[in-house]
């Protein structure tokens, strides 16, 4: 669908000569004032355009749907590992003292002698 306007704009200069926008060619400080017609055309249509739209739109729904349920299963998921965390630290901390706790045992086995 191509659609012509037409603009009638009233432009306060007709042309402007010289950057002050005075008339020089009459001697006068003044304005003139002059009709345009300014016409633009629609090169495009939207119709096209529109149906890309609705197919986003309906593909970000469905992102946001898919994104909802996922979010619920990633909030367990993050809970379990910050459980899993907790419990491979206490067992590293563990792990550390029965290591420190063996060498003090072989250290004072190791003065008997």
């Amino acid at each position: 669908m191509q659609s012509n306007i037409i603009w009638h704009v009233f432009l306060a200069f007709s042309s402007i000569p010289n950057p002050n926008g005075f008339d020089t060619q009459s001697g006068g400080n003044f304005f003139k004032s002059t009709s345009y017609t300014i016409e633009a055309l629609c090169a495009k249509t939207y119709e096209g355009t529109i149906e890309k739209l609705k197919e986003i739109e309906a593909k970000v729904l469905t992102k946001r749907f898919d994104l909802r349920q996922f979010e619920t299963e990633y909030q367990q998921l993050e809970i379990e590992y910050c459980k899993a965390l907790a419990r491979f630290e206490k067992g590293t901390k563990r792990y550390s003292q029965e290591m420190q706790n063996v060498d003090e045992l072989l250290k004072q086995r190791d003065s008997i002698r």
